[in-house]
């Protein structure tokens, strides 16, 4: 049943060079966002996500990008009837990719992830599964990534 409801929110990011090194550069990124949703009665809405923020330090130059993330994600409490709150969780991952071939139409890269490091039982608010799954555990990815 449609009813009027009020969403609230903000969102705001911080992208800044902070250093020369060599050829490249070394960047930081901060950022966070928050919305409340409610109807009109004051009753939250559901699959709302809960406040987040996160860091990330990077460095890149012509042949590689390499960065470390962390990301906050709040618990959510106030749910919507028929939902279950969750805790909240930190992920800390990174990401390397090398330039193999450069050049022509025809780049190829090398890349190396690595994702929720600490290991993190996490499971998403918004998601309709959160209960039976969380998401993924401690993973590493290798790859090579070409453009046809």
């Amino acid at each position: 049943m449609q009813r009027d409801a009020t969403l609230t929110g903000a969102e705001a990011e911080l992208f800044v060079t902070v250093a020369q090194v060599g050829r490249g550069e070394v960047d930081l990124r901060v950022h966070g966002d928050a919305v409340r949703a409610e109807l009109a009665t004051g009753e939250p809405l559901p699959r709302i996500p809960p406040r987040r923020y996160g860091i990330r330090w990077q460095y890149h130059d012509a042949r590689i990008v390499a960065g470390v993330e962390a990301a906050r994600h709040e618990a959510r409490r106030r749910v919507a009837p028929f939902e279950t709150p969750t805790d909240g969780y930190t992920l800390l991952g990174f990401d390397v990719r090398l330039r193999l071939r450069d050049g022509g139409p025809r780049p190829l890269d090398l890349v190396v992830t690595g994702s929720n490091l600490l290991d993190e039982e996490a499971r998403k608010a918004t998601s309709i599964v959160k209960d039976l799954a969380p998401l993924p555990g401690r993973s590493f990815t290798v790859g090579l990534r070409a453009s046809l």
